[in-house]
């Protein structure tokens, strides 16, 4: 017998706090700086938990005993091989201010291997040398694996957070056919799928995994209001099929790149767990008020696991 696990991610964009933004606005994400954008682990990580977050040009590293913010500078025209510079804007007294000189390389696996020394020169070689010299291979952040998942993800998406966990995530642009009602309640929203199949089936678009469901505002804190919902089923692909018009009241449409910070939920699920799960979304968020700021409403992402 096989059992399905319903799984939900409930998550709230976030964006970097003034005072802790490197970056400018207008600075594009392209490139290799594009491509380190998300949560990586280390491919072994030597018994301590760590967590390498890059949001723009931004590095967060979090481990058990130290977290690190650092500004990372990339060059990848530099031979023979890439650079990496890593600016420590926030750490313990003995290392903020101090920057690492690294080595890159995007592997064809999707690793990203980063070779760097605390002091001195930058290296020449991907190698570790004692502790003057330091190699790390990372791998993407895999919460679930999406062979588990009754559905493929989006190309480029994260997985899914673990129940009970809290996360920064960053993700990707996306196309997706959307389905709305007005004046409708949290719970009411059933009649947004079959017209969402229907169009899929329609265009032969297969079906991937999260569905995203998304309220006004004031729904998240009154289980009395109504207001505008929608549902939304995602591309594989942000190049595929065409925007506009869909089938019925589906419409298809482009979203941008996100960050957001997420709490992952597992087993019960409704408008009451949704609302009570917010409060743990903003109380971490002002706990981190130094570097992120509450950017849009609360949306909940479901997700059907073997």
């Amino acid at each position: 017998m096989r059992l399905r696990m319903r799984c939900l991610v409930l998550a709230m964009a976030a964006a970097l706090a003034p005072s802790a933004a490197v970056y400018a606005d207008d600075e594009p994400v392209e490139g290799d700086l594009k491509a380190f954008q998300g949560t990586w682990n280390p491919a072994s990580d030597g018994g301590e938990d760590r967590t390498y977050v890059f949001e723009g040009n931004t590095l967060k590293i979090q481990a058990s005993s130290r977290s690190y913010t650092m500004e990372i500078t990339l060059d990848p025209t530099a031979k023979p091989e890439k650079t990496v510079d890593f600016r420590i804007i926030k750490g313990p007294d003995d290392a903020r201010g101090k920057t690492s000189r690294g080595i890159y390389k995007l592997d064809p696996d999707g690793s990203l291997v980063l070779c760097f020394r605390p002091r001195g020169e930058r290296p020449t070689k991907f190698e570790q040398v004692g502790f003057e010299q330091f190699l790390t291979v990372l791998k993407r952040k895999a919460e679930t694996d999406e062979a588990a998942l009754d559905a493929p993800l989006p190309e480029g998406w994260p997985g899914v957070t673990r129940p009970g966990e809290i996360e920064v995530k960053h993700y990707p642009a996306y196309r997706c056919a959307v389905n709305r009602a007005k004046e409708a309640r949290m719970g009411g929203m059933g009649g947004l799928f079959w017209p969402l199949f229907l169009h899929i089936t329609q265009k032969k678009i297969a079906m991937t995994a999260p569905v995203v469901m998304n309220y006004e505002p004031r729904m998240a804190a009154d289980a009395e209001a109504v207001g505008d919902v929608s549902m939304e089923f995602l591309y594989r692909r942000p190049d595929q099929g065409e925007s506009g018009q869909g089938f019925g009241p589906v419409e298809v449409e482009d979203r941008p790149a996100t960050t957001v910070v997420s709490l992952g939920l597992q087993g019960r699920t409704g408008e009451a767990r949704f609302r009570e799960s917010i409060p743990r979304l903003r109380a971490w968020l002002d706990e981190h008020k130094a570097e992120w700021t509450e950017a849009g409403p609360p949306r909940m992402l479901g997700y059907h696991a073997r």
